[in-house]
């Protein structure tokens, strides 16, 4: 299955905005990251996380720092047509939740998290045991 299926709209923002802003956006949005972008190309993420440590390292205050110094920089992204697998194989190798998915022109089209992996992988399972149960009668897990 296209990776694209099972991304989300991305929230984006972009590298010169207030942290805090983002913050707001995050919080209004539910999303736990947004996609940095510029001219429609990702330069970056930014999580909840680093928000937090960015609070915690600054005392709480956040007045004057922008995204741009707290991001991730260069992010990992995932082309629309890569397959599913793409994804979890992904974020195991970069030690990351969340991947932007992009289109052959690189502009960011969605946002795939380790939920979302999981999510298609129990759908995968629930129809491998439906499969089992048809076909082997009596049989009990």
């Amino acid at each position: 299955m296209p990776i694209k299926e099972i991304s989300n709209d991305p929230v984006t923002a972009t590298e010169d905005e207030p942290v805090s802003d983002c913050a707001e956006r995050m919080d209004q949005k539910d999303v736990g990251s947004l996609v940095i972008e510029d001219s429609g190309t990702v330069t970056g993420v930014l999580t909840d996380r680093q928000i937090a440590l960015a609070v915690a390292e600054r005392d709480g205050d956040l007045s004057g720092i922008t995204t741009e110094e707290i991001m991730t920089e260069r992010a990992v992204t995932l082309q629309e047509d890569d397959d599913s697998l793409a994804a979890a194989r992904t974020m195991a190798e970069e030690g990351v939740r969340r991947i932007p998915v992009v289109d052959s022109s690189d502009s960011v089209v969605g946002i795939v998290s380790l939920d979302d992996v999981i999510s298609l992988t129990g759908e995968q399972l629930e129809n491998a045991a439906t499969v089992i149960e048809k076909q082997s009668p009596g049989y009990q897990p």
